[in-house]
């Protein structure tokens, strides 16, 4: 599957626009997982996917799929399934990707970011991503990153899964420190 930069997210969503836009359709869209992250951490710099919350979606999803044909993306590169998991917390600060006449693309406040991280906690995908959200956040501590699941998810959403996603995170974030120190 081809990877896709902030730049190119960007293009498309240009040409998305152009395409609402001969059909008189307003669209708005908030980016989650890899598509928020290349736009709110400097350090994520390609998604394979983006997760996302698409208005009117199926409007919104047909213009995404033919302006990304214009850039080499085909197959399903766009994933709506990310709704189960924000449905019960939707985000409440929404930061502005892009903006168009006819097309408005958002993001989650980097604290969503990570706290969404922690909620969906699958090993294999989401470990590194929280990471990079936690070093840039400055929550190296399970108390930090309990503190900023907390400000999203209230303390029932704390299963031993994410409490063990947790420790694991402040343990890497520990061993990591320590070896930076030794040097």
């Amino acid at each position: 599957m081809k990877t896709i930069n902030a730049n190119t997210l960007k293009e498309i969503f240009k040409e998305a626009n152009c395409i609402l836009s001969q059909k008189g359709i307003i669209g708005e869209i908030v980016l989650f997982g890899g598509g928020a992250l290349i736009f709110a951490f400097d350090e994520r710099v390609f998604t394979k996917d983006i997760d996302a919350y698409l208005r009117p979606k199926e409007e919104v999803e047909n213009a995404l799929v033919e302006a990304g044909k214009k850039f080499g993306l085909k197959g399903e590169w766009i994933n709506t399934d990310v709704l189960r998991y924000v449905y019960s917390r939707p985000p409440q600060k929404l930061a502005g990707v892009f903006e168009g006449k006819n097309l408005r693309v958002f993001r989650p406040s980097k604290e969503y970011i990570l706290a969404l991280k922690i909620l969906v906690s699958r090993a294999e995908r989401d470990f590194e991503d929280a990471l990079l959200s936690a070093k840039a956040l400055k929550a190296v501590t399970e108390e930090d990153l309990k503190n900023v699941f907390f400000s999203i998810f209230p303390k029932s959403y704390l299963d031993e899964r994410r409490k063990l996603f947790i420790e694991e995170i402040a343990a890497t974030l520990a061993k990591e420190k320590e070896t930076y120190e030794n040097k």
